[in-house]
């Protein structure tokens, strides 16, 4: 089994995947695209059919006690 992402001050730099904010969060990869729908999530970037999103942003989300962000569109997304 693979550890939790603990990412550090001076690692924000680069993207997380949906397994990597489902190893931080503590849940499923289902769970997370659940969370990315229902607009609970901060929207991820899409590139074709990856889903990225920011380390700074996942980091940033997670320190101010994952507050649900309020979806644009119907996925939640931001489109590469």
């Amino acid at each position: 089994m693979q550890s939790p992402i603990m990412p550090t001050a001076g690692d924000d730099t680069g993207t997380f995947d949906i397994q990597d904010v489902a190893r931080m969060l503590k849940i499923s990869t289902r769970s997370v695209r659940r969370l990315i729908d229902e607009g609970a999530i901060t929207p991820p970037m899409r590139v074709g059919r990856l889903i990225r999103w920011p380390k700074r942003r996942i980091i940033e989300w997670i320190v101010a006690g994952c507050p649900a962000i309020v979806a644009t569109e119907r996925s939640g997304a931001i489109h590469a």
